[in-house]
């Protein structure tokens, strides 16, 4: 009775907006639109978007704006959530922030190392969100030309330090800084579903997060071991130091296996690899992905008033989201529709 009155609210309200989610139809929709404009249009008439595209041209509009305006909504609908929940619900939802912290970091850093393009400006839809819910300097970040200015403009934040230590050590790459934010990501969510949530709610974190880090860890250690040759003290920096199915000795045995054989054999043993007759015969991409579904979904089904409903709700709006992103790329550079649909609504 006490998650349904504390959910039931909440619930509701997530429904509704889950009913603005689009569709498979909408999608194979929008892989008939011939332009960056015609899928721009299709969506001004979707509930879900409706509000932050109305103003804008058909005829203009280019791919990255497009994309940034999708992308916007999921901080919008964060914040509408948050504005709904009670002070339980939003002291997690603090922590669930980070995620949509790093990934603007990620984006800063990704810039500095060139990987992508400066083509970034400071929206009018995310910049309230961000200065209500976040501690982040959003146009300081966004702005930073190098590392060390990107350091800076955290300053004050959990973040700094965090960076800051991985730039003091020298030769650090994009990887290095990535894979501490990952790190601390989950860490701080652990630590802080560990805090406030009630029993039930946390029994439906530690499965949804222990299952989704070890899948993780077992990920990462594959390519480091595949494909670089790492020390055991650089493997074992990768792996985020919260175990689940997979037991720490566990973990530390792969870590120190001297070859990619030995570590075949260990990683067989594993319950998620095992299940599925080995690491030979799984595309681990595509199981985590299997799994996470599968956890999102299912966890709504069977407690609909519980942390879940905030769970699945923004599993299955960042999926969109990346799904949007594709279609507007795939019209773009005008790929053939069989194609679309094997990437887009195999996705």
């Amino acid at each position: 009775m006490g998650d349904l009155l504390e959910y039931s609210g909440l619930a509701t309200k997530i429904k509704a907006m889950k009913a603005k989610l689009l569709t498979d139809g909408d999608f194979l929709n929008l892989m008939e639109q011939g332009s960056v404009g015609g899928i721009l249009s299709y969506l001004k008439k979707s509930a879900g978007y409706q509000h932050v595209l109305a103003n804008e041209n058909e005829s203009s509009i280019r791919r990255h704006r497009l994309e940034k305006l999708v992308r916007s909504t999921l901080y919008t609908d964060f914040d509408k959530i948050y504005k709904f929940s009670h002070a339980v619900q939003k002291a997690y939802l603090k922590a669930f922030f980070m995620k949509y912290e790093i990934a603007v970091i990620r984006r800063a850093l990704r810039r500095c190392y060139g990987k992508i393009q400066n083509d970034y400006q400071i929206g009018v839809i995310e910049l309230p969100v961000f200065e209500r819910r976040s501690g982040i300097n959003l146009k300081q970040i966004m702005t930073a030309s190098n590392i060390e200015e990107v350091i800076s403009a955290l300053d004050g934040t959990v973040y700094h330090n965090v960076l800051r230590m991985i730039w003091q050590r020298g030769n650090a790459g994009l990887f290095d800084y990535e894979s501490v934010l990952d790190i601390y990501y989950f860490k701080s969510l652990w630590k802080a579903g560990h805090k406030v949530l009630s029993k039930s709610d946390l029994a439906i974190i530690r499965k949804n997060y222990g299952q989704e880090i070890d899948l993780l860890n077992i990920q990462w250690l594959y390519r480091a071991k595949k494909y670089y040759k790492l020390s055991p003290a650089q493997m074992y920096s990768l792996v985020i130091p919260i175990y689940y199915k997979i037991r720490k000795q566990d973990m530390l045995y792969l870590v120190k296996t001297e070859s990619e054989e030995d570590f075949i054999q260990t990683v067989n043993r594993l319950p998620y690899i095992r299940k599925a007759g080995g690491i030979e015969n799984v595309n681990l991409e595509k199981m985590y992905d299997e799994q996470m579904k599968k956890l999102f979904l299912d966890g709504i089904r069977k407690n609909p008033y519980s942390i879940a409903c905030i769970e699945s709700y923004f599993y299955q709006k960042e999926k969109e989201i990346d799904r949007l992103i594709r279609v507007i790329e795939c019209v773009r550079y005008e790929v053939k529709r069989d194609d679309m649909v094997h990437y887009i609504l195999g996705a």
